[in-house]
């Protein structure tokens, strides 16, 4: 998978979302490697990757290194994949992002969000995006939250 190393960062998203959404568990390789990839998207991405492809064993994977991730966007896929892997306790660290300082990080848990709805969390996003919505001044945001609570509404 040389794409995974092109310059542009673009072509790197592109890679690890197709790997991921190919659900192949040949690509979990590559996924890994985009663990350390410079660019905070793209390590996001790959773990969520890793965590729509579903293999339990990915959890140790992902957690070393989230130990060591200092970015809030990135944090998020990394929430998201171990979440899909089974992982509950880490939705309700995606749904404190809500509360980042980046409008961008809100805009990004808000559009994840209604991805891992289900019975039992329906109620704790539902709320969380509420309270995210009552206290957030940006207009990207706003949509964000407002978009993604109409989904969980319809």
């Amino acid at each position: 998978m040389r794409n995974l190393k092109d310059s542009d960062e673009l072509v790197r998203i592109s890679v690890v979302e197709a790997i991921g959404d190919l659900n192949e568990i040949i690509g979990l390789e590559h996924l890994y490697e985009a663990l350390t990839d410079k660019e905070e998207i793209v390590r996001g991405y790959a773990a969520e990757g890793i965590g729509k492809i579903g293999k339990a064993a990915s959890i140790p994977i992902l957690e070393k290194y989230l130990k060591y991730e200092t970015s809030s966007l990135s944090k998020r896929g990394f929430f998201v994949g171990l979440y899909l892997l089974g992982e509950k306790k880490y939705l309700k660290l995606m749904l404190d992002l809500l509360k980042d300082p980046s409008y961008r990080v809100r805009c990004a848990v808000a559009n994840s969000v209604v991805d891992l709805l289900n019975q039992e969390n329906v109620n704790l996003i539902k709320q969380s995006l509420l309270s995210a919505l009552k206290n957030e001044q940006t207009d990207a945001a706003r949509s964000s939250l407002q978009g993604a609570l109409e989904e969980i509404s319809s």
